[in-house]
């Protein structure tokens, strides 16, 4: 990739906006239609395709810049009239475990928080390294949790992993 002296946007600056959040007020359609979305102080145009599937109909946004066909949108967080608002291959955003590096742990925050979430909705991550797997919820099967709890725990290694590593790092440029 060519550097072009631009910033990249990362997905967490940016304000996602997803179809399937939202509800399509009016009339249930098929086809395009160019509706906005209301901020404040002024509105984005932007345009929801109606796709009619086997238990009903489905909607799209349409970007306007590609005209791709996606459920999410992004925008900056305090959006203006000549902002900056497109779908993930329009901005250039890649995925989290894309921007994953060797020494961060981003990627493995985000799969413990994720796995967290899965047992118990209430999940909260104080340290990376050392908060404890949720326990069973009820009416979930015990393999199921077991699936849940294995990768819970490899992704708690890994992070682990990386910390050591780092923290070794550090240690051997301070000289200790």
């Amino acid at each position: 990739m060519v550097y072009t002296r631009q910033r990249k946007w990362y997905t967490k600056e940016l304000l996602e906006i997803c179809i399937d959040d939202m509800e399509v007020t009016g009339e249930k359609f098929t086809g395009v239609q160019k509706k906005g979305l209301n901020f404040t102080e002024f509105k984005i145009p932007c345009y929801v395709e109606g796709v009619k599937v086997g238990y009903g109909i489905r909607y799209f946004f349409r970007c306007y810049k590609c005209g791709r066909r996606v459920t999410k949108i992004y925008t900056i967080p305090n959006p203006t009239k000549d902002n900056i608002t497109g779908c993930r291959h329009c901005l250039e955003l890649n995925y989290i475990s894309q921007q994953a590096t060797k020494t961060q742990m981003d990627y493995e925050a985000h799969l413990l928080y994720r796995y967290g979430r899965m047992l118990d909705p209430n999940f909260k991550l104080d340290t990376i390294t050392h908060t404890p797997c949720p326990w069973k919820p009820k009416n979930m099967h015990y393999k199921t949790y077991e699936k849940i709890k294995s990768k819970y725990e490899m992704a708690q290694l890994k992070a682990q992993k990386k910390f050591i590593a780092m923290v070794g790092t550090l240690l051997k440029r301070t000289g200790n």
